[in-house]
């Protein structure tokens, strides 16, 4: 599962701002972060992710807590942790 062993998502604990790294092409790609009651707070499309790309995330106007960062590609699925602390 390339999406599974070519992603980092750091720093984490974030203040507000995260960055999402993949190391593989894994070609289009759909960012979910979720909330833990289960609520999409932020979605993203992005076209022919290829090994290289990097995309910061802002969750600074969300409150404190822990979101689930859900990475789509094809048939794969990630996911990720991330810890809000402001």
């Amino acid at each position: 599962n390339t999406l599974a062993s070519g992603v980092a998502v750091f720093p984490n604990p974030t203040s507000g701002i995260f960055t999402i790294n993949v190391n593989a092409n894994v070609g289009d790609m759909i960012i979910e972060v979720v909330d833990m009651e289960g609520r999409v707070v932020l979605s993203s499309n992005e076209k022919n992710v290829q090994a290289g790309f990097s995309k910061p995330i802002s969750l600074t106007s969300l409150p404190n807590g822990v979101y689930m960062v859900n990475l789509y590609a094809g048939k794969e699925h990630a996911t990720h942790a991330v810890t809000l602390t402001k």
